[in-house]
Formats: structure tokens, sequence, C-alpha cells
């Protein structure tokens, strides 16, 4: 468990995967230090996992290599050649933040500076005639010409993190009492998961000091992998409102919950507010997958006890949420609700 230090946290917990594999008994004791950590915290460390070291090595040497290209060239898969938010996205093009009802700063001002990052965006791609189809949240995805092999190990890392992301579903319904297949059908049919692989340059340093890599929020999502270099930067905001650093663990994941899961939970779980700044003289790579339920879930509390929200579409939740952080991109491709 999280060591606590005036309502901050000392240090995040570590959930070992590697005891899985001994049958039920045992993944229910991981559930139980998951339940723990996504409560208590609602960040934790995940080592020990499926995701084979060697091809993430591979998936951020494609990212450096692609970051690297000359402006004209990133432009060439530029986002809002997508019908969606896929492909390449630049400096100061995301940002302003809104608040879902699970965020606990009562009222944040929308962050005023946009982003200080440039990233690759990919996701769950739905056929154009599909019911469920939003350019927005499942656009085909768009891909660079410079690398053949770019396309194929992205796309092998994702399909990993699906892997590792159905597993870790079904230690989250056991730790909230419910069967361990519970999920699976919230999962499968339209998932509205992305995958952001993300740049963070060493800020100049004359940078105001609330110029952030990626301002304050929370993720939209259920809950969120992420994947990151050596070179720290996270920071996440504890009950009290103070900020603390989250040590980068390049051979595991930072895994966090997201608005979905905490109305799910009622709250059990918590959507911690975070946000990044590199402040180093290194750059940054981290690659954060967003796993999301089916575009028309009905997001309502699985616990006992009062319903803090009322019931929601997790796709339209999903439409503003996206829509408002992506304004500058995406303000000619969104779908008002049917």
């Amino acid at each position: 468990s999280a060591s606590t230090m005036n309502g901050s946290f000392a240090s995040l917990p570590i959930i070992d995967l590697s005891t899985a594999k001994d049958g039920p008994e045992a993944c229910q004791v991981i559930a139980e230090r998951l339940r723990t950590a996504a409560s208590e915290v609602g960040f934790f460390y995940l080592v020990n996992h499926s995701v084979p070291s060697d091809l993430t090595a591979r998936a951020y040497d494609h990212l450096r290599r692609f970051f690297d290209l000359h402006m004209d060239e990133k432009m060439r898969v530029h986002t809002s050649k997508s019908e969606g938010v896929r492909g390449y996205v630049g400096f100061y093009e995301q940002g302003n933040y809104g608040l879902d009802l699970t965020d606990k700063r009562e009222s944040a001002p929308a962050t005023q500076k946009m982003d200080a990052k440039e990233l690759f965006c990919l996701g769950h791609a739905l056929p154009r005639d599909h019911p469920n189809y939003h350019g927005i949240l499942f656009a085909e995805n768009f891909w660079p010409e410079h690398d053949p092999d770019f396309k194929s190990t992205l796309d092998a890392y994702y399909k990993e993190t699906e892997i590792l992301a159905k597993q870790l579903y079904s230690l989250f319904a056991l730790g909230l009492g419910l069967p361990a297949d519970y999920f699976d059908s919230h999962i499968q049919e339209s998932p509205m998961n992305s995958t952001n692989c993300l740049h963070y340059p060493p800020l100049p340093p004359d940078a105001p000091p609330d110029q952030m890599g990626i301002g304050e929020h929370t993720d939209y999502e259920c809950f969120t992998l992420l994947s990151t270099d050596s070179t720290p930067g996270l920071q996440i905001m504890a009950s009290d409102g103070s900020w603390f650093d989250v040590p980068p663990m390049p051979e595991g994941f930072v895994v966090n919950i997201g608005d979905m899961m905490a109305r799910w939970s009622n709250d059990l779980f918590r959507s911690t507010v975070h946000r990044a700044q590199n402040r180093t003289n290194q750059h940054r790579y981290a690659i954060a997958s967003f796993k999301a339920c089916n575009f028309t879930t009905i997001l309502r509390s699985l616990v006992p006890g009062t319903e803090k929200y009322a019931p929601i579409c997790a796709g339209e939740h999903m439409l503003a949420r996206v829509a408002g952080a992506n304004a500058p991109t995406v303000k000619d491709k969104v779908v008002p609700p049917k």
C-alpha cells in the first residue's frame, strides 16, 4: 500500500502480476491489492506483466526516429488529414482539459496554456458503416510511409496491451466483488481504445512555471497503461492538492484509473488528477495506452450503495471529452449525438 505523507503519497503501490498464473486464489490476492491501490491512490506500478520488453524497446526506437523527422514529413500524417484523432498532433495543439463529475477539483479552471508535447495517435478502428461509428473515436489509423516497420511494430505493441488490459479488467472485476469475466461483454464490440505515443522535449529555461508538457487532467477511459523511458516528468495530485513526482519505472507500467472506472465503482476507485512537465535536459518519451468500454455501454455504479452519478452512455461522455481536448484539430469532425 502507498505510504502517505501529509495527505500525499511517498510512493506508488506496486502490483506484481507474476503470481497470476498460479490460479484463482492467487488472482484474488492480486485483485485485493489492486482494489487498495485503486481506492487509496488511483495510480500504481504494474510489474512482471506480459508485454515483451524487446517489443517495447523497438516501439520506442521507431517513435524516436519518427519524432526526429523534419516537421514537413510529420505533417504528412497530421491528424487534420484523418477522420478522427489519428496520426501526428503537433506542439500546442492539445489542452484545455475539461472536468468530469468524478473530478476531485471542485471548479478547476480550464488549463489556459496548451501542451508542450507532440504525439502520434492510433486506436481501435471501426468500419464506417458500423452503427456506432464516429470518426473522432473510431477512424482508420493513419501511418507514416518513412518506415515500413513502424506500423507493424506499433500494431504488435497495441495488441500486447490489449491482452494485458483484458487481464487487468478481470482483476478489477474481482476487486469489485464481481465475476472475473464481468467486463468482457463491455469491452469487445466497440471499445473506445486509443494509444498516444508522446514526445516531451526539455522545456526551455525561460518557459513559464505553469507551462506543462501535458496540463492537469483526469483520463476519460477505464484505465491507462503508461509506459515511459527513464526521464521523469509525471506528477500526480494528492488529496490535499499538492503535487508529487512519480519516478519512472521503464520495465513496468504506471497504471491509473480513469473516469469510466470511477463511475463504475461509484468512486471507490479514484480517477486521480495528473500532469507532466519535462524540466530535465533529456528528451522524454512515453506511450499511453487508454483502455475504455464499448461506445454503447451505460456507465452506472456496480457496487452497493447510493449511486453518486446519473447513468450515462459511455460514448457520449467520450465524444464530448475528446472534442474538448482536441478543439484545434477536430472542430469539423464532431458528429452531434443522434
